[in-house]
Order: structure tokens, then sequence, then C-alpha cells
């Protein structure tokens, strides 16, 4: 299939962004019929394809996923993902997404986030969303606003944005390695 939407790209350059989202459309209908074949706990890796967005008509197929890895797609915005209410592990690294982190919140089973290398903020709300009460983990590394403020104000004021209570939640951070990981204690 890449193949043949390759030699098409070659002979209509001027369309080639185009042809890179079709194949990237195929794809993932590829390895969504292969991962309903292989049942719902398995993880749907579209890891790598060149979706930038995701069409609100591509997520009734991957209903009921419970662990799916997003990451290097170039996506710019999660979207039709925040329908996927099943989710359980969300793997969104090194995309080019941007917004407030919370926003993931929606998301009543998420246990584990990797969201790291995108451009996630914290934005400063009177009233905070509550992280859902499932989540333990959330890898925002290399996200720079993320970062800028655990450098200029602390990990507490990336835990005070992050949830409103507390809720038992730490940061395990290494600025110089821009590294930051929220994680909820049992």
């Amino acid at each position: 299939v890449a193949e043949g939407y390759q030699r098409i790209a070659e002979l209509d350059p001027l369309r080639k962004g185009f042809y890179r989202e079709a194949e990237a459309s195929c794809q993932l209908r590829l390895r969504s019929m292969a991962w309903l074949t292989r049942g719902f706990d398995e993880r749907l890796d579209l890891n790598g394809l060149a979706l930038r967005q995701l069409s609100p008509a591509m997520v009734p197929p991957i209903f009921g996923v419970r662990r799916l890895d997003v990451s290097r797609a170039g996506l710019t915005v999660l979207g039709p993902l925040l329908q996927l209410s099943s989710l359980q592990e969300l793997v969104v690294a090194e995309n080019g997404l941007a917004g407030d982190l919370r926003e993931v919140f929606c998301l009543p089973r998420l246990r584990l986030l990797d969201a790291r290398g995108n451009a996630f903020q914290l934005r400063e709300v009177t009233e905070p969303p509550s992280p859902p009460d499932s989540l333990r983990e959330v890898e925002v590394s290399a996200n720079p606003a993320i970062l800028d403020l655990m450098s200029a104000n602390g990990e507490e004021a990336v835990l005070a944005r992050f949830s409103r209570s507390g809720g038992g939640w730490a940061v395990c951070s290494d600025p110089a390695a821009s590294r930051c990981t929220l994680r909820r204690s049992l």
C-alpha cells in the first residue's frame, strides 16, 4: 500500500501532502482491522503515521481500545481521541500537540499518559479540573511550557496547576535533562 502511494506522489508531486495523508489513513484502517482480530487488550500501534489530525470518522472502528500509541504521528490536536472513553493507556509522545494537558481528564479510565515531546501547557485557571481517579502516571518531559513553569516556580507550581487538591501526586523531575513525570502514590 505504502509503495503505491509513494509512486502516485512521484507522478503528481504537487499533491504529495495529500497522498501522504491518504497513505496514513489507509495504514490506520489496516492497523485497526488487524488490531480488531487480536482483541481489545492488545495495544493499537499507530506510531509513526503521518496523521496530523485524526478524522472523527476514524474513531468508531477503534472504539473500545484500551491501549493506544499515536506517538510520532504528527498530530496537532487530540480531537476525536478524547471520545475514546475506554482508553487506559495513551501514548502521544513526540507529536505537535499543544493546548492544556488537562484536556485528557475527560477520559475516565485513563491510567497512563505519555505526552513527552509536545507543547502542552498547564494553564492557570481558577478551578482546575481534577484528574480521573484511575490516572496514576503522566509523562510530560520535553514540554517547554511545563518545564519553564517548573524552573521558574518549582515543582509545587506544576502540582497546583495539575491537580487542585494535590490528590497524592508527586513530581519526579530533572530540569537539566528536560524530564518531568507526575505520579500518584497509591
